[in-house]
């Protein structure tokens, strides 16, 4: 037996050690040919934030600013280098061979070790494009040194329109919100029988929550989102910068809703804790009689399945709801047996519910989407009705009569700098106050209506008649067309350039130095002996005088600039970051090339071009991650011009603006002069009160009176007092809101310009919302598409296939 054991090992030491023909060591001409057919660099498609689990689920929206990512690895050596990166538009699969004139071109550094691939992510400002049927293309290509290594190629992505918004669903379990992706408020019904429609709602975006979370970092990239979703993600899924973005989006009016336990638990132990209308202390069974109420006070007059819910929802037991603290300010939402909660955030809301949105007893009710359009959305009530016999079924608006959304029905997000509706001076009394056009032609429903807008006027029943419009980029986009913008514009016009000196300046500069190089001269030699020197003395004389009227006159000898800056400080209620918008007015004597870098990264900015478009944009660079903000580069200015720069900010100003009773509190870290309180009650009257100068930290105690026929600034610095009363006019504020305007006598800190004008001259206007209208009364909707479904051939909710996007 041992002797058959030896030999059987012996036998196997030769698998052990093998031989020669059974491994293969590759050659270095091998290796060198296997190095050959690996490209240099391999990038993967571009995705724009927010990024949905499904690329064709992403989308632009045009005139705003948003975040992307590019994935690229270098398969040979460790790279440095530069990233730029570009919007192009074009209308088939490929971009137009020219870019867009308002193209702004995005620079990042990069470092890709070999081997390793990387996400880099860059900003960018989508260009306005009024085409039906475009896209937009992302394009990057990587530099070293002045060598272009790699291009990624153009990534075609969807067009948002006008009134589109995306609701990002944050969520571990996408399928069980297939019934909001079906839902018939996401896009405007259609039968089957219309002609399909491009008009749409909403565009849906489920994240990959596996890795780090594709949404921006900055509220100012939030701009085309109107709704956040929060379901099941943990509470570390949001980085600080998308936390705080995230916050400011809210105080904004973003809306966010809270889906249940695990939303409640997760935003509870996030920076999101002190918004939640109910911070849960933990869970408890659903009371059925509380669900039973929900669903038979939102029930549709002709849903035949509430009967079938409310039995379901009291046989089974075992369902999971909140239980915990209800905040100070939160109200129940009235029908839901409190189930439901509703809190005002600034100008934004979060809604709460202690159970799931998607339980079966929700999603198979037939009032499903009338519950969800009318108290989780707060949209107006819908109707089906009938055309041609009723052989054709659409959905209208019941107030307004609208069949498609206008864009201020589908995202209550403003910043006032891009969205106030102002009076501007040379406009028309207000009853005939010009309107924005209407997204689309669809949107107007009226087939009298003028084709041309400059004879419409703003109706009461428009659904936001104090916010502007863009036919383009809908509500909130970077428009140079703003009322605000236009209104700055001008005054800069009139205010930029050298401040020539006066004449008293000049009389006076000429009476010293005369006096200095005779009389006082005469007797200085005379006194010492040496009057022969006196005249020796007049060529320092000459030089030193030139010096100091020169440094008088704040010039440079044969060489000026002058910085001119009118801004629009814009706060919420008891919130400590405000929104900055500014417009620069750069004043060269000769040909220059300026820069402007932000302290942090909440910043934006662009040139308005207003003498040579052509070559400001061409040199343009809005440059990211190279510091701790971006900066604007290449703002060239020529000989004897001026040139305009706009740019956006969010800074923190140390603490809010807000009235407690009949108290103003300024909790703000600057004085406040000229300052004004305007209380608008309803949609016909007005009171005002007269602040004046407001310190930081100062308690003043407001007296409201009815406005005399010259209230309000006049001749402040920089003709500000036009702008202030623009925003104080009744016209440009919300019915039942509060609102105080001032001024602060400088510029911001957070941006610098370089190189340093000589001349510097800021105002700051401040728009403190002390208060906002509150929601109107959640209407439901009057039928169901059940109602008309066995006799409309094909109704089958208007929802193309081809055109919606797999979020699954």
């Amino acid at each position: 037996m041992p002797r058959f054991s030896f030999l059987f090992a012996l036998l196997c030491s030769v698998l052990i050690v093998g031989c020669d023909g059974c491994r293969w060591t590759p050659t270095a001409e091998e290796e060198a040919e296997e190095k050959k057919a690996l490209p240099d660099f391999t990038s993967l498609s571009a995705q724009p934030f927010p990024a949905d689990r499904n690329p064709s689920g992403s989308g632009i929206k045009p005139g705003h600013w948003f975040s992307a990512a590019q994935v690229l690895k270098s398969n040979r050596d460790d790279t440095r280098g530069q990233l730029e990166s570009r919007v192009l538009l074009g209308e088939g699969a490929k971009p137009d061979s020219q870019p867009d004139a308002d193209s702004l071109v995005n620079v990042r550094p990069i470092v890709l070790p070999k081997g390793q691939q990387r996400r880099f992510d860059y900003r960018n400002l989508a260009p306005g494009s009024s085409r039906e049927r475009g896209n937009f293309f992302l394009s990057s290509q990587l530099f070293s040194g002045t060598s272009l290594v790699h291009d990624t190629g153009a990534e075609r992505i969807a067009m948002l329109r006008p009134e589109e918004y995306f609701f990002i669903i944050l969520t571990n379990r996408p399928q069980r919100f297939a019934k909001l992706l079906s839902s018939d408020w996401r896009r405007p019904f259609r039968s089957d029988s219309e002609f399909a429609s491009k008009s749409a709602n909403y565009r849906f975006v489920i994240p990959n929550t596996d890795q780090v979370l594709p949404v921006a970092e900055s509220m100012l990239d939030w701009t085309s989102t109107a709704v956040v979703l929060w379901d099941d993600v943990s509470p570390d899924t949001l980085t600080p910068g998308q936390s705080r973005a995230m916050q400011d989006w809210i105080h904004f009016g973003g809306r966010l809703i809270v889906n249940g336990a695990d939303a409640a638990d997760s935003i509870a132990a996030s920076p999101l804790a002190g918004l939640l209308p109910l911070n849960p202390r933990g869970n408890i069974e659903l009371d059925s009689e509380a669900a039973t109420q929900l669903l038979t006070h939102w029930s549709v007059e002709t849903d035949r399945s509430s009967e079938g819910q409310v039995a379901r929802v009291k046989s089974d037991s075992g369902r999971i709801a909140v239980d915990g603290i209800v905040a100070s300010d939160a109200i129940d939402v009235p029908g839901t047996g409190h189930l439901m909660l509703n809190r005002s955030v600034g100008r934004g809301r979060v809604m709460q519910s202690r159970f799931d949105l998607v339980s079966d007893w929700m999603t198979n009710w037939d009032s499903y989407d009338s519950f969800f359009n009318a108290v989780i959305l707060e949209r107006p009530a819908r109707r089906f009705v009938e055309f041609d016999q009723g052989m054709m079924l659409k959905q209208q608006y019941v107030v307004s009569n609208r069949y498609d959304a206008d864009p201020t029905m589908n995202s209550t997000f403003r910043i006032a700098a891009r969205d106030a509706r102002l009076r501007l001076p040379a406009a028309d009394p207000p009853q005939k106050q010009i309107a924005s056009p209407p997204a689309s032609l669809e949107a107007s429903n009226d087939v009298s209506a003028p084709k041309s807008n400059a004879d419409s006027i703003v109706p009461a029943s428009m659904p936001d008649r104090y916010t502007r419009v863009d036919p383009i980029a809908g509500t909130s986009g970077w428009s140079h067309q703003s009322d605000a913008i236009q209104l700055t514009q001008e005054i800069l016009r009139n205010e930029s350039g050298i401040e020539i000196p006066s004449s008293s300046l000049v009389m006076r500069s000429l009476g010293i130095y005369l006096l200095v190089l005779v009389p006082l001269n005469y007797l200085v030699f005379l006194l010492l002996g040496k009057l022969e020197y006196a005249w020796l003395a007049v060529p320092l004389i000459a030089v030193l005088g030139a010096a100091w009227v020169a440094r008088s006159a704040q010039l440079d000898i044969g060489f000026a600039r002058s910085q001119t800056e009118i801004a629009i400080l814009e706060t919420q209620p008891e919130y400590d970051r405000a929104h900055l918008s500014r417009v620069i007015a750069i004043y060269n004597s000769l040909s220059s090339t300026y820069d402007l870098q932000f302290a942090t990264h909440d910043a934006v900015a662009n040139s308005l071009a207003q003498s040579t478009p052509s070559r400001t944009s061409s040199s343009l660079r809005f440059n990211t991650d190279f510091d701790e903000g971006p900066r604007l580069a290449g703002v060239a200015v020529g000989s004897n011009e001026t040139q305009m720069v706009r740019a956006e900010q969010l800074v923190d100003v140390g603490g809010g603006i807000t009235l407690k009773g009949e108290e103003l509190v300024n909790g703000t870290d600057y004085e406040l002069l000229d300052s004004f309180v305007v209380k608008k009650i309803g949609s016909d009257q007005t009171r005002v009160a007269i602040v004046g100068r407001c310190e930081s930290g100062a308690r003043i105690k407001l007296r409201f009176q009815e406005p005399s026929p010259s209230w309000g600034p006049t001749e402040l610095p920089l003709q500000v007092s036009t702008l202030m009363r623009a925003l104080l006019d009744e016209n440009s504020v919300p019915d039942d809101s509060v609102r105080l305007v001032g001024r602060i006598e400088q510029s911001l800190p957070g941006m610098t310009v370089s190189p340093v004008a000589n001349q510097r001259n800021a105002q700051t206007i401040v728009l403190a919302n002390l208060s906002h209208p509150a929601a109107s009364p959640a209407q439901k909707d009057v039928n169901l598409i059940s109602d008309f479904r066995p006799s409309l051939p094909g109704a089958s909710g208007g929802e193309d296939p081809s055109e919606s996007e797999d979020a699954l």
